[in-house]
């Protein structure tokens, strides 16, 4: 059985708005590793991904976004949430993207998004 803690507060972004979501808060006026831990903890992100954003959310990181199709809409909201667009793979759609770990946080919303993992090097033997 998994037991999960659940710690709720209540933030308004620096404009005194309410959040959509965690990540969006910028600059935290809390401690933003408890929310990040919190928000991580996805079916949609794999776990060396999830290790890595609660790990140190600041980092760079290049990852591998499968969606559902490639839309104007998909592509601004990565643009928004920090990422720079690297290539399109079009066998089966995805975002071959870079930018911070933690601004995947903000993408686990959209329905367009089905999975993000880290893009790694390919060794061959």
């Amino acid at each position: 059985m998994k037991c999960i803690t659940l710690i709720a507060f209540h933030a308004t972004g620096a404009d005194g708005a309410q959040p959509r979501h965690f990540a969006t808060l910028r600059p935290p006026p809390y401690d933003a590793r408890i929310a990040i831990m919190a928000s991580t903890d996805s079916p949609k992100l794999s776990p060396d991904l999830q290790q890595i954003i609660r790990a140190d959310p600041a980092a760079t990181v290049h990852l591998l976004l499968r969606v559902a199709a490639f839309t104007e809409q998909a592509e601004e909201t990565l643009v928004a949430a920090g990422f720079q667009i690297q290539r399109r793979l079009t066998l089966v759609p995805i975002f071959a993207v870079s930018g911070p770990a933690a601004g995947v946080t903000d993408l686990l919303d959209q329905p367009w998004l089905i999975s993000a993992e880290l893009d790694r090097p390919v060794h061959i033997h």
